[in-house]
């Protein structure tokens, strides 16, 4: 199973993914069984056309009125998220898109945040949902 956790240094993106020598802690036995067994069922197809469609949404969307997000709205992400790393463009234009934007990066983290550090992923959260209740 790969860590999703990105080297910046190498070149590529596969390149830039490691294999951990053991499964992470957060991944139980049977959620791994189950995600082997339904990406056997159905393949990759369906998660990887959204990645290929990105263009496509961009153009539909691109026009659209409804550009900006006024609401405040919080984006945690792990620093070593491969997303994070070759998205970088992205995550520095979002405050244009997103004037109230909350911005917490988790340092030894990769994409699946909410697994790998899931007490520092509440706390942003509730803090954040604190911090909004008080608005209102």
């Amino acid at each position: 199973i790969a860590d999703f956790r990105a080297h910046p240094d190498d070149t590529g993106f596969l390149q830039s993914m490691s294999t951990p020598a053991e499964q992470p802690r957060w991944m139980r036995e049977e959620d791994l069984a189950y995600y082997v067994e339904r990406f056997q069922h159905s393949g990759f197809t369906g998660p990887i056309n959204w990645y290929r469609a990105m263009d496509a949404s961009w153009e539909e969307s691109r026009d659209d009125d409804n550009w900006q997000l006024p609401m405040p709205t919080l984006f945690i992400g792990g620093m070593q998220d491969p997303v994070i790393v070759f998205g970088q463009k992205a995550l520095q234009r979002m405050p244009d898109y997103i004037p109230d934007l909350r911005t917490v990066m988790l340092d030894q983290c990769g994409h699946w945040i909410q697994m790998e550090q899931a007490a520092e992923v509440n706390r942003e959260m509730i803090a954040f949902l604190e911090e909004v209740d008080g608005k209102g």
